[in-house]
């Protein structure tokens, strides 16, 4: 057995690695470099009744993004809904890879400022 490494740097693409071992019989692999999953916005904190868009990038297409169970809202098309009832959420984006990143979910009651009487 041994052991190697190899540092992949900064710029996706596809490199070609040749694996050689102690009896000099070697492999020839092909590694598909990507940038890591990243997908926008990292927390949601919005008013009932909104929409709001996700945007993912980078990882391995395709993408699948999911609302976890007992999360507040509806997701459909990368499009989160708050619906209207406040509540938390998360929801689970993945690459093809495998690859995941979570969003937390924060909805809120409008903020309503309360009619006032003003005396003059």
């Amino acid at each position: 057995g041994g052991i190697g490494g190899y540092n992949t740097g900064s710029v996706p693409g596809t490199a070609f690695v040749t694996v050689t071992d102690g009896l000099g019989s070697t492999r020839n692999i092909n590694v598909n470099v990507v940038r890591p999953l990243q997908v926008s916005p990292t927390i949601i904190a919005s008013e009932v009744n909104k929409n709001i868009t996700l945007s993912i990038s980078n990882g391995l297409p395709p993408y699948t993004s999911t609302l976890e169970p007992n999360s507040v809202g509806s997701l459909a098309a990368n499009v989160y809904q708050t619906g209207n009832v406040p509540g938390t959420g998360v929801i689970k984006v993945r690459d093809a890879m495998g690859n995941e990143t979570l969003i937390n979910v924060v909805v809120v009651p409008v903020f309503e400022v309360p009619e006032s009487t003003v005396y003059v």
